[in-house]
């Protein structure tokens, strides 16, 4: 066993029920504190770094010595003197083998270790949200059947998918009684050719076009703030100033999501709108 291996399997064993069942079915929603938030998801983004260093090289090793097992035992059968060494290769193919796929049984989108916890860490440190509020994440796989949306032919013998993961909903109240929900939308542009060597080509190139939708509603209550611009929208009690941001991002690569800072800049221009009253 690996020294990464032993790792992710000590902090497998110290999680809980409810992490478990987080690890493997990807989708979480509950409403808790911010340090219950961190507190239920360190220890698995600390797992998941882990196991994502280790995955490809496990996955390479067993390829590598899948491919001596067969060497081997081909020279075994020419010299039976050598019939020792297919076995140990074998064993050797089998435990990367079984260690990779593991591995990724329990991985996690990047966007929770990537976004999640730096964008709970950034609240906990502003010391700004003491309420518990409430959040729904989806970190399984975006490139999925369930989730294709379309699918489009094009010159070239090129497929176009369509993927769409609406993977984040969130609530919560900040100290100062401004309301927040948000939503985060990922549209995946995944070309696939049809030839056998475009196809070939394809797997080398990996071409995604990654677009991130982040729709943001910012609620002020008039009883703690005054309005920068006097037409503002009010909701229908007439007790918050209300404004909808929109922002979005790119990548091309399923290990990037959406930045931090498009989150905290949607944040900072919702209280441009507004400004506190004086005391």
């Amino acid at each position: 066993m690996t020294i990464n291996s032993r790792k992710i399997l000590k902090i497998y064993r110290t999680l809980e029920k409810d992490q478990l069942q987080f690890v493997f079915d990807k989708k979480i929603e509950d409403t808790l504190a911010i340090d219950a938030w961190l507190a239920k998801l360190y220890k698995i983004a600390e797992m998941d770094t882990i196991g994502d260093e280790s995955r490809k090289p496990s996955g390479v090793l067993a390829l590598i010595f899948g491919a001596v097992t067969i060497l081997t035992t081909v020279l075994s059968v020419l010299k039976p003197i050598l019939f020792f060494f297919p076995i140990a290769f074998v064993i050797l193919f089998f435990y990367f083998l079984i260690t990779y796929f593991l591995l990724r049984k329990i991985d996690i989108g990047n966007n929770m270790r990537m976004f999640i916890v730096p964008m709970l860490e950034h609240l906990q440190q502003q010391g700004s949200v003491s309420q518990p509020f409430h959040l729904r994440m989806d970190f399984s796989n975006p490139i999925k059947k369930e989730y294709l949306t379309q699918t489009i032919e094009e010159e070239k013998e090129e497929l176009v998918n369509l993927y769409k993961q609406h993977w984040m909903d969130g609530k919560l109240v900040f100290n100062d009684g401004v309301k927040i929900t948000w939503e985060i939308k990922d549209v995946i542009k995944k070309k696939e050719s049809q030839g056998i060597e475009k196809a070939i080509d394809e797997v080398a190139t990996g071409k995604l076009e990654i677009q991130h939708i982040l729709n943001m509603h910012f609620s002020a209550p008039k009883a703690n703030f005054i309005a920068v611009n006097k037409d503002m929208m009010e909701t229908d009690d007439g007790n918050f100033y209300i404004v909808s941001i929109h922002k979005k991002d790119m990548s091309e690569n399923l290990d990037e999501g959406m930045t931090l800072q498009v989150f905290l800049s949607s944040v900072e221009e919702g209280y441009n709108f507004v400004e506190p009253k004086s005391s």
